[in-house]
């Protein structure tokens, strides 16, 4: 049964098409947020993600599972004793004996994620690092 043009109940019909459509495309809109993972622009190559175990790992980030991040060509510093003296080195993933090419990152285990500037000491040894082939191992840092 049609109602007709000038019937009270008809008014609200186009609101609640509308409302409907903005309801699905927010839908729409989420679903696909959530399919592509985590996103960060730092502005940079490389970013440095801070664990709340203390660790921090230099990388890569892309985009991930749901509520993990996925950061590639990792790099961590080592710190080496020899007696009373200590240095430290930038050492890239891989070398390992499972030979991992990528982490997988519980977001419920980052503190924080900062950008590394080209010119610091960690983004000149990552540079240099990859200027000489990029296999992994240790790169002294002074």
């Amino acid at each position: 049964m049609t109602m007709p043009a000038g019937d009270p109940r008809n008014r609200n019909g186009p609101m609640y098409l509308l409302l409907a459509v903005i309801a699905g495309l927010l839908g729409w809109q989420a679903w696909l947020a959530h399919r592509a993972g985590p996103h960060l622009a730092t502005g940079t190559t490389y970013q440095a993600v801070l664990l709340t175990t203390g660790e921090a790992y230099y990388g890569r980030l892309r985009a991930g599972r749901p509520s993990f991040l996925e950061l590639v060509d990792v790099y961590y510093v080592k710190r080496h004793t020899d007696g009373d003296r200590t240095s430290v080195s930038l050492v890239k993933r891989g070398a390992e004996w499972h030979g991992p090419d990528r982490m997988y990152v519980n977001t419920a285990q980052v503190l924080l994620i900062e950008p590394v500037a080209a010119e610091s000491t960690i983004g000149l040894a990552i540079a240099a690092h990859e200027g000489d082939g990029g296999e992994p191992g240790e790169i002294p840092l002074e």
